[in-house]
């Protein structure tokens, strides 16, 4: 099979590429004066770092985890943190335990920190910025439904308590519901805009443009200053990645996210190269698990047949120019709980997805609407052909960009093409099979897959067994075909001399990821 639509391939492969790098917050940086670059051969002391859009605000309450999280990253200590291998590490809090039913969490804070306006890091700090959290409806509000309440024994000790085992709870605190906040100024009114934080580096506030460029200096007291090699960082809003692209070829930044096809030219004009393999997965989501819209998708076989349908490498090699992964599991490579033998399940096979279908009940197919998205759109000739081969008839239906994120848990549609950022088993678990996860507006489950959430929950306050729960759940969802995932996308960096890129799996977006090359 071939795809019959092969006009503007190269063009749907970058928009692809474009969209799933976008989506799994993964950066393009660039500097404000001459790219960074080391053509004298000293270790560059400046990066600049690009992001497709600004910040909407710095309140504590509100952060965004995409691309301008490389700012607040900056400017905020979080309790915890991702390392650039995926793993949660102490951070603020030098140690953190669980009690034996994984309901407090108690958490240690480092002595002698300070916030960039020199008031101290105090355990007090960090209850009010939870409380403001808690309080205040927005984005990491859902961070933190777990936590009952936040105690300050003492001005260095944080105790969590829990309305319930929350296995996602150490992910959200290495990310946004782990900043710390000066409480005293938590209700400043330029809050949005001026930050107060114990991070590596403070806000020029002077030297920033609002919705333009965002210029950050070294903290040389930072408690870890050593690991943060730049002395100044500035985030530069640039919406164009042809632009940022040829401005790298220009020299006139330092690093950028490229195509994969782009990667050759880069490398000729002097950058080097890094690829991350899995950023994100484009997966086509069964929304309807229960049947209530389509009756058809109710039925495991017909979802199964649904994943046979898929020629994955075609996918790859002429959608992404093979820039990414077929896969058949929507788990992040780099984490627990992802299981390779699984990517076997469903090998392309038309006439038997034909049987599969016949035998639930459906031997002519079946007829559908999608929603057609700007994450949707490259890939919809694909789709369409691809369904159309076991019988399956899609209409697609626009939706603004302002409406896609609810139009999945609108109850409008039983099926959706979306990208997927990797992240955790923790976070992907409760997005896509949770009962109150985005990806599951239905709030499908089973009594099996009730257990399986269950045991994992159970094991909360024992991170290293949660991996073999995962690996369980892993594999009753491929099993039962509760999405039917295509491939993960690869992000690839240019770099510019003397600019590293330290992460190889998707990592949430950190100024941590960059570093200077050896």
């Amino acid at each position: 099979m071939t795809f019959r639509a092969s006009a503007g391939r190269r063009r749907q492969a970058l928009a692809v590429a474009t969209m799933s790098a976008a989506l799994a917050l993964t950066l393009s940086a660039c500097s404000p004066s001459g790219g960074g670059s080391n053509s004298a051969g000293t270790a560059p002391t400046t990066i600049g770092i690009g992001i497709g859009a600004q910040p909407a605000t710095f309140d504590p309450a509100q952060l965004d985890l995409g691309e301008s999280a490389v700012i607040w990253t900056g400017v905020f200590d979080t309790l915890l943190k991702v390392d650039n291998d995926g793993v949660v590490q102490p951070n603020a809090a030098k140690s953190y335990e669980y009690s034996a039913d994984g309901r407090v969490l108690t958490l240690s804070l480092r002595e002698g920190m300070t916030f960039s306006n020199g008031d101290a890091v105090t355990s007090a700090d960090v209850v009010a910025t939870i409380n403001r959290m808690k309080e205040t409806p927005g984005v990491r509000t859902p961070d933190v439904a777990s936590i009952a309440s936040v105690d300050a024994p003492d001005d260095l000790t944080v105790v969590l308590n829990l309305n319930a085992p929350d296995p996602s709870l150490l992910i959200n605190l290495a990310t946004g519901a782990g900043v710390i906040a000066d409480a005293a100024t938590l209700n400043n009114d330029d809050i949005a805009l001026n930050p107060i934080g114990s991070g590596p580096y403070v806000l020029d506030t002077a030297a920033t443009v609002t919705g333009s460029s965002y210029v950050m200096t070294k903290r040389e007291d930072h408690w870890n200053a050593a690991a943060y090699p730049f002395q100044t960082v500035t985030a530069r809003v640039l919406a164009d990645s042809q632009a940022r692209f040829n401005a790298l070829q220009a020299g006139e930044i330092s690093v950028s996210t490229i195509a994969s096809d782009q990667a050759d030219s880069i490398k000729a004009a002097g950058f080097s190269v890094h690829v991350v393999d899995a950023s994100a997965v484009g997966s086509l989501l069964f929304l309807d698990r229960t049947g209530s819209i389509v009756p058809a998708l109710g039925d495991v076989r017909v979802r199964q047949a649904i994943n046979m349908a898929f020629d994955r490498q075609l996918y790859v090699d002429q959608l992404l120019l093979g820039a990414g992964v077929p896969t058949e599991q929507f788990y992040n490579p780099g984490q627990p709980g992802y299981v390779e033998d699984l990517n076997k399940t469903y090998p392309y096979d038309v006439k038997g997805a034909k049987a599969l279908l016949a035998e639930a009940g459906y031997p002519d197919g079946f007829a559908l609407t999608m929603p057609s998205t700007y994450f949707s759109q490259a890939t919809e000739p694909a789709l369409t052909q691809t369904l159309a081969d076991i019988g399956i008839t899609v209409t697609w239906e626009s939706v603004p960009p302002q409406e896609v994120v609810s139009s999945l848990s609108s109850g409008k549609y039983a099926m959706a093409w979306f990208y997927e950022g990797l992240n955790s088993p923790s976070i992907m678990t409760r997005s896509d099979l949770g009962a109150d996860g985005l990806l599951n507006p239905t709030s499908y489950t089973t009594p099996e897959l009730t257990a399986l959430l269950d045991k994992v929950n159970s094991l909360t306050a024992d991170p290293d067994a949660q991996g073999a729960a995962y690996e369980e759940i892993n594999k009753y969802s491929v099993e039962n075909a509760l999405v039917a995932p295509v491939y993960y996308t690869s992000t690839y960096y240019g770099l510019a001399k003397g600019i590293s890129f330290l992460a190889d799996t998707a990592v949430p977006l950190d100024i941590a990821n960059y570093g200077i090359a050896g």
